[in-house]
């Protein structure tokens, strides 16, 4: 609460922050299938660390793979949720809520 004030006076930050809370609810369900995704069918699981967020392997490369993976699972969820909330109105179905959490 100390910090609300804050925010709402940066435009930006209040615009982005309610824009992902309004797209959390759908992005928890579908993070996983991007993170499966990207785990079982790209050629990340060539890098010198087992896997992403090994932690027993402190290295450089594990550290940027681990981000980016955070930023392709941010990004493609959100892209995902937006274009079925897009395709679901435009069939007419008004309260996509229901169906993708958006």
């Amino acid at each position: 609460m100390l910090s609300e004030d804050k925010i709402k006076n940066n435009k930006i930050l209040d615009k982005s922050l309610k824009f992902v809370a309004k797209y959390s609810f759908g992005i928890f369900f579908i993070h996983y299938y991007i993170i499966n995704y990207a785990y079982f069918h790209t050629i990340y699981t060539q890098r010198n660390c087992r896997n992403y967020l090994f932690i027993g392997k402190n290295t450089l490369a594990c550290c940027l793979s681990s981000i980016e993976l955070f930023i392709v699972t941010f990004f493609g969820s959100i892209l995902f949720l937006f274009i079925v909330k897009l395709i679901l109105n435009k069939i007419g179905i008004k309260n996509t809520r229901i169906f993708i959490g958006v």
